[in-house]
């Protein structure tokens, strides 16, 4: 496909330029011509005409970068016996000043100027190059003296041709030059496809460096639809298009080529150079000359250099680099030569100044084969890597699978163990939480004796009296049978008193795992009941304001003895406090659903920095004969059995505990 592209371009290449030299056959294609060397630029006509040191040259010209006006001097003389009219044709574009005087043979002359700094519509002879026309009449003889000024190297052919010869050469010329943007075009917009499918930058580089170059070429040729530009809008394109095309080239380059992988060190020379361009670019809108020499300059370091990685890149592996050394070496060797002639080195003609169009192009066509062959290799090494990780994957899973089974077998066994620890720890913590009931039970039930003793006390002291004065009177035969009798009912009544109060601390320890309907307010009156004579004694008020009176369905003794507790706590504030008007407050009301009962006495509160360690086991903050289990117990039995929420807090100088139990385990 390759050789086929390469061998159709060059048949029409030929074959439009035989046409062309074939239909420009009445053109003078040679004639005498001198050259004369103005150092000062400021020689005219009248001082151009007395020079006498003018050097034969061609009609080809390669000066190369010139700051210098450089005359030429040529005579035409008409012997075919009829007037002829010929148009002189400088055939390159830029050159900033073309000056053309034809002089008569009776010393008067015409004057015409053209150039890039004349418009289209004011030279003499519209068109994208110099043309002054020349009229000879039979066996008339005239001079011509063409000035030429640049900032822009001075190359190009001075041709004498008649308006049937230059018509025909331009439409080939077209033709040609019509192929070929037509290929750079098509090869453009296919890479442009290709870069918004798959967001490669590489073929956007590629696009970039096609289209900057074109743009460059299309104006210099003075191709549609740039055949009538000029002026400033023109140079500025001009110079700007020349250091972006080596910049989009060099990341072109860079990214066909991976040289930051294979060629490191190389590759940060050719971002040196790259990075210098910007510089350039910027120069270029003020002063060309200077600018455009570091250019050439660079691109004859950057071409050989950009070929030789790209032969390092293909000895390291990477096979898109062969059709970068197929395509750079062509465009190096026309490049090389475009240069050389533009520098003055080589002479002007068309293979110096056209050639490397042409391998610009093959080169083109290469770089669009060379990123199709990428897109396969790519595809490949995808395919490749794909099936190495397919393959990888399955040793994976099947690894991973193994390790799995593993893990799943430890984890059996984890459980295993881990449940026999759980088992144990349960066990433990049952035997623990068992023995601190016990304890709890044991320092409640120490508390009861010391309540039993109290009530006891006073109805043992009676009944002692009693008896003693019964056994004094009988002794002195000094009773009365009424007053006798009232005195034994006196001491039954008293023994019936002990024996309830017996009953109802057996109760209250009795154990009872079954739920039974109550209040909170029978609750608190039944508990209350047991302590109300210590609490008596001890001048401490209580304090009622019970509004709940809903029923609900709890562990009525083990509410008592949370409560108790909570009694005897407050009991023991209030004493180790001296609290000159001790008081306990019982509170029950309902909220959300929920009958809450709050004791709350004024012994100053528990301290800020314990607040929220008072339910934790073993913690107490009484000074003496504190368990610190106390307030535990409650907490685990009211959440636990009566699935309810037991809180502190302090407020208005005291501690309050609040016990809320759900209503809607009432029946």
């Amino acid at each position: 496909m390759l050789r086929l592209l390469l061998f159709l371009h060059i048949m029409v290449s030929v074959l439009l330029a035989e046409i062309i030299i074939e239909n420009a056959s009445d053109s003078l294609e040679s004639f005498s011509i001198e050259m004369y060397e103005d150092k000062t630029t400021t020689m005219d006509l009248s001082d151009i005409e007395e020079v006498q040191s003018f050097q034969k040259t061609s009609n080809s010209i390669a000066e190369g970068y010139s700051t210098s006006a450089i005359w030429y001097k040529f005579t035409l003389s008409n012997d075919s016996g009829q007037d002829i009219s010929y148009i002189i044709d400088f055939t390159e574009r830029y050159v900033t000043v073309v000056d053309a005087y034809i002089v008569s043979d009776d010393g008067s002359f015409l004057h015409h100027r053209g150039g890039d700094s004349v418009s289209y519509e004011e030279k003499v002879i519209p068109s994208h190059t110099t043309r002054f026309p020349l009229s000879l009449k039979r066996d008339e003889e005239k001079t011509v003296y063409i000035r030429l000024l640049s900032s822009f190297p001075l190359s190009g052919t001075i041709s004498v041709m008649t308006e049937r010869s230059l018509a025909t050469t331009d439409v080939f010329s077209g033709q040609l030059f019509g192929f070929y943007f037509g290929g750079l075009f098509s090869l453009l917009l296919y890479n442009l496809f290709i870069f918004f499918s798959t967001k490669d930058r590489v073929y956007l580089h590629y696009v970039l460096y096609v289209s900057s170059f074109m743009i460059f070429q299309l104006i210099t040729t003075g191709f549609i639809p740039f055949e009538k530009s000029s002026g400033d809008l023109t140079y500025v394109i001009i110079v700007t298009s020349v250091p972006l095309t080596v910049i989009f080239f060099i990341l072109f380059s860079r990214g066909i080529l991976n040289t930051r992988k294979f060629t490191p060190r190389l590759d940060k020379v050719v971002q040196v150079i790259m990075w210098t361009m910007v510089p350039i670019l910027i120069i270029n809108q003020f002063e060309y000359y200077y600018s455009a020499m570091l250019t050439h300059g660079l691109l004859m370091i950057l071409a050989p250099l950009l070929l030789y990685m790209a032969i390092l890149t293909h000895l390291r592996g990477h096979k898109v680099a062969k059709f970068y050394i197929y395509a750079q070496s062509i465009f190096l060797i026309t490049t090389m030569i475009f240069f050389l002639m533009i520098a003055g080195a080589l002479p002007y003609n068309d293979f110096t100044r056209y050639g490397f169009l042409a391998g610009n192009l093959y080169e083109i066509i290469l770089f669009s084969l060379a990123l199709a062959y990428r897109i396969r290799s790519l595809e490949k090494e995808k395919q490749a890597i794909e099936s190495v990780a397919r393959e990888r994957l399955e040793d994976q899973v099947y690894m991973k699978t193994k390790e799995l089974r593993d893990i799943q077998k430890k984890i059996k066994q984890l459980n295993m163990h881990l449940q026999r620890q759980v088992h144990n720890e349960v066990e433990k913590n049952s035997r623990q939480q068992l023995m601190m009931m016990q304890h709890s039970r044991m320092a409640q039930m120490g508390e009861m004796l010391s309540m039993i003793a109290h009530q006891w006390r006073q109805p043992l002291t009676t009944i002692n009296a009693a008896t003693s004065t019964l056994k004094l009177k009988i002794m002195l035969d000094a009773y009365e049978a009424d007053a006798f009798d009232k005195k034994l009912d006196n001491i039954l009544e008293y023994t019936r008193h002990l024996n309830d109060t017996i009953n109802d601390f057996r109760n209250f320890f009795k154990e009872n795992k079954t739920t039974v309907e109550t209040t909170l307010e029978q609750v608190v009156e039944s508990t209350v009941l047991l302590t109300q004579p210590i609490l008596i004694e001890k001048q401490i008020e209580l304090v009622y304001d019970l509004s709940c009176n809903k029923r609900i369905k709890t562990h009525e003794n083990e509410l008592r003895q949370v409560i108790l507790n909570l009694i005897k706590n407050s009991e023991d504030a209030l004493t180790e406090n001296t609290v000159s008007e001790p008081s306990i407050v019982f509170r029950t009301f309902t909220n959300a659903n929920r009958a809450i009962l709050e004791i709350r006495d004024n012994a100053g509160g528990i301290p800020e920095h314990d607040l929220e360690k008072v339910f934790d086991p073993y913690f107490t903050t009484k000074l003496q004969d504190g368990t610190g289990l106390g307030l535990y117990m409650s907490k685990m039995i009211i959440e636990d059995h009566c699935k309810g929420t037991l809180t502190v807090r302090n407020e208005d100088g005291g501690a309050v505990f609040s016990i809320k139990l759900p209503l809607e385990q009432a029946s």
